[in-house]
C-alpha cells in the first residue's frame, strides 16, 4: 500500500531539529508504509493510496484544540484525528468502489511540548518527534491505551517501530497513567 504525507506548518519546527536532521515527506511516507505493511488491516490491504496530513502548530493553538477536543486544560504534545475506527468498522476501501485516496486522519503536533518531552527523557527533538508520530499513526489505524493491556500493547509496537526507523535501541517508558496526550 502506497501512502502520502502532507505537512504543513513546517515553521514551527525551525530551532528544533538539528542540521543533520530534516523531516522529509518521502522518508515518513516510507516509514508509515511499512507500518501499514506490518499490521495489515484488511480494509486497508486491496485500497488505493492512504493519506495523512501532520499539523505543526504553536501551544497557544494546541491548547484551543485540546481544550475543544479533549476537554484538557494547557497544550499536549500530539492530537490524533482518526478517519475511520479500524477495529469495529466493516470498511472497505476499493478502486473499484471509487476510493482514489483513503484519509486515514490528522495529526496535530507542538514542537515546543516535544521539545520538553524530549529533554525530560534525555533524547534528541527528533527522537521524540519520531515517537510521538509514530504514537499518533497508531490511533489513527485503532490503537488506544486506555487500560493497561492496550496501552502495553500500544507502546511496545511504538518502541518496535522506531527502533526500526532508527536502527537501534530506543527506549520511552511513560509512567502508569501518563499517556501521551493523543
Amino acid at each position: 500500500m502506497n501512502i502520502r504525507v502532507d505537512i504543513t506548518g513546517e515553521a514551527e519546527l525551525r530551532g528544533f531539529l538539528d542540521s543533520s536532521e530534516n523531516l522529509e515527506e518521502a522518508r515518513l511516507e516510507s516509514y508509515f508504509g511499512e507500518i501499514l505493511e506490518k499490521e495489515a488491516l484488511p480494509p486497508l490491504l486491496k485500497g488505493p493510496l492512504a493519506e495523512v496530513s501532520i499539523t505543526f502548530l504553536e501551544d497557544s493553538e494546541m491548547a484551543s484544540l485540546n481544550e475543544q477536543y479533549r476537554g484538557k486544560e494547557g497544550t499536549t504534545d500530539i492530537l490524533s484525528f482518526p478517519q475511520w475506527d479500524f477495529q469495529e468498522e466493516n470498511l472497505s476501501f476499493s478502486s473499484e468502489a471509487g476510493w482514489q485516496c483513503i484519509p486515514l486522519g490528522d495529526l496535530v503536533i507542538s514542537p515546543r511540548e516535544v521539545n520538553a518531552h524530549a529533554r525530560e527523557e534525555g533524547h534528541s527533538f527528533y527522537e521524540e518527534l519520531l515517537l510521538v508520530l509514530t504514537h499518533g499513526f497508531l490511533h489513527l489505524l485503532g490503537y488506544d491505551h486506555g487500560d493497561p493491556d492496550s496501552e502495553r500493547q500500544m507502546f511496545a509496537l511504538q518502541e518496535e517501530y522506531c527502533k526500526g526507523f532508527f536502527g537501534k535501541h530506543h527506549t520511552h517508558e511513560k509512567e502508569k497513567g501518563d499517556v501521551m496526550g493523543a
